[in-house]
């Protein structure tokens, strides 16, 4: 098999979910930072259609969007498995993977982590009514993650894709104060939390917060 080689940049949360994953599983892979200009390149869309990230390439196969590389991944390569046994748990890390597209990220980052953390990072002035109107959203969805936190990972005992998937976004999100006290508020989550940003994989592939410019929120 070549060596995978994958797409993105460092911050990304989806891509930094393929990265634990590739370190999880042990795989020798090469990162290629990709920069926004590299997106608008005409060039780039013989990697993915729609000129986003992550991009995986393996043995000449390139396929893109973060829960199809993780799957790939997990499947592909020799190490534990990070996907249940059972039909019913397998439906239910979908489940979480799914809950995080639809309800968490969008909140979580687009609206907390981008006008707390990153607008004033990058020189800009936060929005305060979206922050207020975001931890007020968010807070539901976040009472559904405790509640199913009982156990050690979303689903049982053993981490899965699920874990994989939601963490890195809630860990950003954590950057910002409403974030830190939105998750700390909640002792199940906080607890998975920080269980998952001890292991190896998680703190290796943290990084400051970038500065990509205002452009990227305008």
């Amino acid at each position: 098999m070549d060596r995978p080689q994958l797409y993105g940049w460092a911050f990304s949360n989806y891509v930094r979910a393929v990265r634990i994953l590739l370190l999880e599983k042990k795989v020798d892979y090469h990162f290629e930072t990709v920069t926004f200009q590299d997106l608008t390149v005409d060039d780039f869309t013989r990697l993915h259609p729609f000129r986003r990230v992550p991009v995986l390439v393996h043995d000449r196969k390139i396929i893109y969007e973060s829960q199809a590389i993780l799957h790939y991944i997990d499947e592909s390569f020799d190490g534990s498995s990070f996907q249940p046994k059972t039909p019913l748990d397998r439906a239910r890390m979908h489940q979480w993977m799914s809950v995080t597209v639809s309800y968490i990220q969008p909140i979580a980052i687009g609206q907390i982590f981008v006008q707390r953390v990153y607008i004033p990072e990058n020189g800009g002035q936060t929005d305060e009514g979206t922050i207020k109107r975001a931890v007020i959203a968010i807070a539901s969805h976040l009472d559904v993650v405790e509640t199913a936190l009982t156990q050690a990972y979303l689903v049982g005992d053993s981490i899965t894709l699920a874990d994989i998937f939601m963490a890195p976004v809630l860990l950003s999100m954590k950057l910002a104060p409403e974030g830190e006290q939105l998750i700390n508020s909640r002792p199940h989550l906080k607890t998975w939390l920080d269980r998952l940003a001890k292991r190896p994989s998680f703190v290796e592939t943290t990084v400051p917060v970038p500065k990509f410019g205002l452009e990227l929120v305008a």
